[in-house]
């Protein structure tokens, strides 16, 4: 793979990094009139200080998202979504059923600005629905090559690209009606913009970030409206951003091990930007990894190798720092069918990978040292 072709696509789909927001509308109507549909219904709420945009409205491939337009107060109500706004169906494999009848009948459906939104959104977003030769790719930089390795593989995630068969699987009760097209976009767009089992207009723009970037938080619960708050005092230009496994809600999500950035490229499509929390050799290393106010970059180790086994770990972590760099740097892959943005989110990840594999690396050896010097 020509590495020519690697950097024009970076530039190309540099905006997909953190970001669900993505859409095919022209700048004059990025939100598809959601935001007034939601403020103009009964009980109803979107403040009107912030603003859906391009974060440099100059570049068509710069990040969409919410943004601050002025000072916003810590506490202070953003976006109320009224429960008859909310798309719910009694379960998961519902809520799908009915997010693809009002996405097949669009503008006459009662969530209309929300289901032509939808329909507007790319396909193959998450690497289950992927080309072949994308999902091939993957599977190769994670080290899976049976079924048995695609659900304990080298690297996660775990069935990375298998999401849509859980889906057959899970609603395979709902008939033929599953292998419909629009319902396998329908059930992936749930699984990536769902809050449980109901799916929230408005509020599923919000983009995800960690640590000092979260700056919003939510409350709800079935029958009641949807109701999102500052976190924090949020300045004039700044993003408004959520948190998609760290928030009070997220459940088993927060426990350090059990979800991490690799899983955020199988369920969410993208490389989420610092901090990102890390898992390697089977859960063996645990860190989060982010970067002080000098740009350095800083661990906090939630399970890191003991003495006996330290070796071991920087062992396996060269040889992947090593097996990856190939892969990332290898100008005779073929790449098939593979789509432009399966190319930039792949080489995304190995050198996301790569990073944190190095950083770990530097600070065991790091830790080697100043034993040698006691």
């Amino acid at each position: 793979m020509k590495s020519s072709l690697v950097a024009l696509i970076a530039c190309i789909f540099v905006q997909q990094q953190t970001s669900l927001a993505s859409t095919v509308g022209n700048d004059e109507n990025l939100d598809f009139g959601i935001f007034e549909w939601i403020h103009s219904s009964e009980g109803g709420y979107y403040n009107p200080k912030q603003e859906f945009r391009r974060q440099d409205p100059d570049k068509l491939n710069s990040l969409i998202g919410v943004f601050a337009k002025e000072r916003i107060e810590k506490d202070e109500l953003l976006c109320e979504v009224p429960w008859n706004k909310i798309v719910y169906g009694g379960d998961y494999c519902g809520t799908v059923d009915v997010v693809v009848e009002a996405m097949r009948q669009g503008e006459k459906s009662e969530f209309a600005p929300y289901a032509v939104y939808l329909n507007a959104q790319r396909r193959g977003q998450l690497p289950t629905a992927w080309s072949e030769a994308g999902k091939s790719f993957l599977n190769k930089v994670l080290g899976v090559d049976s079924l048995e390795s695609a659900l304990n593989p080298r690297l996660g995630p775990a069935y990375a690209t298998l999401v849509l068969d859980e889906w057959y699987v899970d609603c395979a009760d709902h008939g033929s009606y599953v292998m419909d097209d629009l319902w396998q976009h329908g059930a992936l767009l749930a699984h990536q913009r769902a809050d449980d089992d109901i799916m929230i207009p408005a509020y599923d723009m919000y983009n995800h970030q960690n640590g000092k970037w979260t700056n919003a938080k939510t409350n709800w619960q079935k029958g009641e409206p949807h109701v999102t708050k500052a976190a924090r005092t949020i300045e004039a230009g700044e993003q408004i951003c959520i948190s998609y496994d760290k928030c009070p809600e997220c459940g088993g999500r927060r426990t350090p091990g059990s979800y991490g950035t690799d899983d955020m490229l199988r369920d969410y499509g993208f490389v989420e930007a610092l901090p990102q929390r890390w898992k390697f050799m089977k859960r063996k290393i645990i860190f989060d990894m982010d970067e002080d106010e000098s740009g350095e970059l800083t661990l906090e180790w939630h399970k890191k190798p003991k003495e006996a086994k330290k070796r071991k770990a920087e062992s396996w972590l060269q040889k992947e720092i090593d097996r990856l760099t190939k892969l990332d740097s290898d100008e005779d892959h073929d790449i098939g069918d593979m789509l432009p943005q399966e190319i930039y989110t792949i080489h995304a990840f190995i050198k996301a990978n790569i990073l944190a594999m190095t950083t770990a690396l530097k600070s065991l050896q790091e830790t080697d040292e100043s034993e040698e010097e006691l």
